[in-house]
């Protein structure tokens, strides 16, 4: 595994399982939705302790989540309700290619 700091992140492994989950499950808008909010995050993680262990925390359960959805891990309601947070994130952001980015609420069914 990873180690940021003095934060124990997930397995590398882990990491792979939730990238192909969110290739695949996310359209193009969708992604770009996600990095709108999660590239600056990152960004700012390096900085800031605080905000880095409680996205670590976040994204630990989501990715328990994402593993129990592909049979791989026991089923949390704390990863199911920080995936439906992180989903429902990123399905508030619609991007408009040819009009810019515009900040939208969609009721998007997160479990297509």
């Amino acid at each position: 595994s990873l180690t940021l700091g003095d934060h124990e992140t997930a397995p590398d492994n882990d990491y792979k399982i939730h990238w192909d989950y969110t290739i695949n499950k996310w359209d193009k808008d969708d992604l770009k939705g996600y990095w709108i909010w999660a590239i600056p995050t990152a960004k700012k993680m390096k900085t800031n302790k605080l905000l880095t262990k409680f996205w670590h925390h976040i994204m630990k359960y989501k990715i328990q989540y994402v593993k129990y959805t592909l049979g791989k891990d026991k089923f949390t309601l704390r990863g199911l309700l920080y995936n439906t947070l992180v989903e429902q994130i990123r399905g508030t952001i619609d991007v408009k290619s040819d009009q810019g980015v515009t900040f939208t609420i969609q009721f998007k069914d997160i479990y297509k």
